[in-house]
């Protein structure tokens, strides 16, 4: 069981430092969706903010969730 447990943190740690090097590889517009998102604010409020429609912000999340591996770390954590 503690072998698990420390594959568990190792994996999550490698999740963890992949998508602080990948921050860099977010376009300008991806950014800002996450900045927005971390502030608490829906997808039709980015989407006025930022002038753009819902279905771009969706996208922008999409693909910056994909580029820092996210969905990874969110399962790790079972979110």
């Amino acid at each position: 069981e503690d072998a698990d447990e420390t594959n568990y943190f190792l994996e999550l740690v490698e999740a963890l430092q992949t998508a602080n090097k990948r921050i860099n590889e977010l376009s300008i517009s991806q950014r800002k969706v996450l900045k927005y998102k971390k502030e608490g604010k829906e997808e039709k409020q980015i989407a006025e903010l930022m002038g753009i429609n819902k279905e771009t912000v969706r996208t922008h999340s999409q693909r910056a969730f994909k580029k820092l591996a996210l969905p990874k770390i969110l399962e790790y954590l079972d979110l």
